[in-house]
């Protein structure tokens, strides 16, 4: 038995006014436990168990650690399993913990293994739900990539004011309306006002719920569109032999396919899903960021051109979007770099009948 210099000290003066190699081994070991030891009142132990409870911190497996280190004290004996089991029913801070147990056979209900079980499936479910997005996906309306920082000298294009981006709920003009063209959700002046209101034809986002009017406050956006009084612009593109039917939008910064048309493509074999990066996509003036699986890239045939394009897959029910880039690289519009548009008043009854050819169609006055 090794001791330290203070141990032998305390051992002599112990089988004092003997020598402790006077003495046998078994009375030595009872004369130093009788000294160090120390004693425990079985009660008081037994009470700060019934005391011990879960924390919303704490996971289950921590939980019975402590319930199990509580009871060495408490000498329970035999019983140890059924006071655990006891205790930890009591100290349990999930009702739908307590709810799944209830539900148990009576048999399963008196196993503190089974009981344990069934705790750790619910806390893995409930930290499944809590990071993911129970709410239902979201129809591919404007898409915009994440901003991380605005910029000091940044200004808002709603209230012309800095320190914020337009997207941002701590802008003042979102609840208010523009003197000028009477439109909720900016100022007048700002790049948001199209000046005095008139009626006009617009672009609007498709909502499960509703069709707003959608300005555009700066680049890299996506608008799934449709024309009030005019066809939407759409056109069919072969990808790997399969042909998908696309929305022509020239606001858009990528082309997105949902789920659906995913898995019809993914059936070739020549589909590769990569990641996208961290800051992925958010919906436009939404915080709440898109269920993008991924991207993979592809060539595209329409009539004689080719192309080669990356499509964002969302995980969701919504119509394709083919983004300005592949839009001008299979020639199905041309643009010029000097082009100016205007917005003018709505032309007279009289004159868009007589001339439907002018005023009707994609791109028309």
């Amino acid at each position: 038995m090794g001791l330290s210099e203070a141990q032998c000290e305390t051992l002599s003066s112990l089988t004092s006014p003997q020598k402790p190699k006077e003495k046998n081994y078994n009375d030595l070991v009872t004369l130093l436990e009788s000294h160090f030891g120390m004693a425990t009142n079985k009660m008081v132990e037994r009470a700060k168990f019934r005391g011990v409870r879960k924390t919303d911190s704490e996971s289950v497996t921590d939980y019975v650690v402590r319930l199990r280190t509580q009871a060495r004290t408490c000498e329970f004996g035999t019983m140890l399993d059924e006071n655990l089991l006891e205790q930890f029913c009591i100290g349990v801070n999930s009702k739908a913990v307590r709810d799944r147990v209830a539900a148990m056979a009576t048999e399963q209900q008196n196993n503190l293994k089974e009981v344990i079980k069934v705790a750790l499936q619910v806390e893995v479910h409930e930290k499944i739900d809590k990071s993911s997005n129970n709410d239902q996906p979201e129809t591919v309306g404007a898409v915009s990539h994440v901003r991380s920082k605005v910029k000091p000298n940044q200004k808002c294009f709603r209230c012309s004011k800095f320190g914020h981006m337009s997207y941002s709920k701590e802008c003042p003009a979102i609840s208010r309306s523009c003197n000028d063209c009477k439109k909720k959700g900016h100022y007048a002046g700002s790049r948001f006002c199209k000046g005095k209101s008139f009626k006009e034809n617009v672009n609007t986002v498709e909502n499960p719920s509703e069709a707003h009017t959608v300005w555009k406050d700066d680049s890299n956006y996506l608008f799934t569109v449709q024309r009030i009084s005019t066809q939407i612009p759409k056109c069919n593109l072969s990808i790997l032999g399969e042909t998908v039917q696309f929305i022509i939008d020239t606001g858009a910064c990528a082309n997105i396919i949902d789920i659906e048309t995913y898995n019809k493509l993914k059936q070739t074999g020549q589909i590769t899903l990569e990641s996208i990066d961290q800051q992925g996509l958010l919906a436009y003036g939404s915080v709440k960021q898109l269920d993008i699986l991924g991207k993979f890239c592809a060539d595209v045939y329409c009539n004689s051109k080719h192309a080669k394009a990356e499509f964002y897959v969302f995980n969701g029910v919504a119509k394709c979007l083919l983004s300005f880039k592949t839009t001008t690289s299979l020639s199905l519009i041309s643009c010029s770099d000097n082009v100016v548009c205007s917005v003018l008043p709505e032309a007279p009854k009289e004159v868009t009948d007589s001339f439907p050819e002018v005023f009707q169609g994609l791109e028309k006055t």
